[in-house]
């Protein structure tokens, strides 16, 4: 159960990171007229499928997780 427990640590400092950085980027960008019909830009490299597989990874990944406990709360 100790993996498990690191594991999701470190998912919830990850998360944090991200959120800081969006943060980040949010503040730089104050004051900016954005358009709301724009296409969204691929800056960073990631096409449509990427991000789809991405996802889909994460979902297994949290299904796992979700089964683990079950299994452990169970026992």
């Amino acid at each position: 159960m100790s993996a498990i427990h690191s594991a999701l640590e470190n998912l919830h400092t990850v998360i944090g990171n991200l959120e800081r950085s969006v943060d980040t980027l949010e503040m730089t960008r104050v004051g900016e007229q954005r358009d709301m019909f724009q296409q969204p830009s691929n800056e960073n490299g990631l096409d449509k499928a990427k991000g789809v597989m991405i996802a889909q990874r994460l979902d297994s990944a949290i299904e796992k997780v979700e089964r683990l406990l079950k299994e452990t709360s169970a026992a």
